[in-house]
């Protein structure tokens, strides 16, 4: 799978550079909406998303991996529906991602089951 070939980190470096791309200014209170923003697309098997989130991830690492290595990386992933369950499983399990991720999943299953 491809989280094995590289390293990712969902940590705070993760968080703050997906944030630093999603963030919103009104009446002097910042917004940071990184999570929010990118959990419908992960969760809609959206790849453009997927790359995005990979790219960050392991943006601190060693060996960092290209945008186009992550693509056709994903591109050559047999089963990329794995690939998304790894990803939020993942998000699911960060100090940084975890809550907020978990309880995004538990709203969208509720209203699903509606």
């Amino acid at each position: 799978m491809i989280l094995d070939k590289y390293s990712f980190v969902f940590g705070f470096g993760f968080l703050k550079e997906l944030n630093k791309q999603h963030t919103m200014a009104s009446n002097g209170l910042t917004m940071r909406l990184g999570l929010e923003n990118t959990l419908p697309n992960l969760i809609n098997n959206d790849a453009e998303t997927l790359v995005e989130v990979l790219k960050l991830a392991n943006k601190t690492e060693t060996p960092r991996a290209s945008e186009k290595d992550l693509i056709e990386l994903v591109e050559a992933s047999e089963d990329i529906e794995s690939l998304f369950a790894e990803v939020l499983g993942a998000l699911k399990e960060s100090n940084f991602t975890g809550m907020k991720t978990r309880k995004f999943l538990e709203t969208v299953e509720r209203n699903n089951e509606k």
